[in-house]
């Protein structure tokens, strides 16, 4: 898990220097901020939408994780694109590959998180129950 902690952190400090006079509009000290409130806007928006796609679609196990990437690649650059564009007139294409990858782990990190506390929780209603037949 620390491993992991670490990896997160080295993509933050990541956006964090690629981050720097991305967005037209925003001061400078604020650049990082904004990247990451991107990143955690895709990881939203992720969530969501993985969760109607694989409803829809009945997809599980790598297909959905692909179309996790998928949306947030198209979450990341859409919210980055969005804002450039409306204001420059030119996308910046490593704020966006980070904004997608922060809003990735985000969104799987979530589900993995979800899954886990909800295979412990089955693990001790089971337990319980075997105690409470014995």
């Amino acid at each position: 898990m620390k491993k992991y902690l670490l990896y997160l952190l080295a993509l933050l400090l990541i956006a964090v220097a690629l981050a720097q006079d991305a967005i037209p509009g925003v001061p400078a000290e604020y650049q990082s901020l904004v990247t990451l409130l991107i990143g955690w806007l895709t990881g939203w928006a992720t969530v969501g939408l993985t969760a109607i796609w694989k409803k829809v679609f009945q997809t599980s196990g790598p297909s959905t994780v692909l179309v996790s990437a998928g949306m947030s690649l198209l979450a990341g650059f859409g919210f980055t694109a969005y804002a450039a564009l409306s204001i420059r007139g030119d996308t910046p294409w490593w704020q966006a590959l980070v904004s997608a990858a922060i809003g990735f782990i985000g969104a799987n990190g979530t589900y993995i998180s979800r899954v886990m506390a909800s295979t412990k929780a089955l693990k001790t209603v089971a337990a319980d129950g075997a105690k409470d037949s014995a």
